[in-house]
């Protein structure tokens, strides 16, 4: 292998760390440490974490499913969870 096509090589994979390493840093998933180690792997293992970890959260984001319910049980409206929310703190 010349040193150009090392270069590039160099480069490319420098530059998938980057962009791996601030995909995690802000994916709302994870909680700081987890973040931390996260990224110590992909710098710790190049090619191979900053591909892996990328898709692993990409496949994690895919699975979850914004909800718009405010209450913990499913019978409960969002109306009858904020009104039962306010009453609780108003009476405290």
């Amino acid at each position: 292998m010349d040193t150009t096509s090392l270069l590039i090589l160099s480069a490319i994979i420098i530059t998938l760390n980057c962009f791996a390493s601030l995909y995690i840093g802000r994916a709302p998933a994870y909680d700081r440490s987890q973040k931390q180690i996260q990224i110590i792997l992909i710098w710790l293992f190049p090619l191979f974490a900053s591909i892996g970890l990328s898709y692993f959260l990409w496949c994690d984001r895919q699975d979850v499913k914004p909800t718009k319910q405010v209450g913990n049980h499913p019978d409960v409206s969002n109306a009858q969870a904020v009104h039962h929310a306010s009453a609780y703190y108003h009476n405290r």
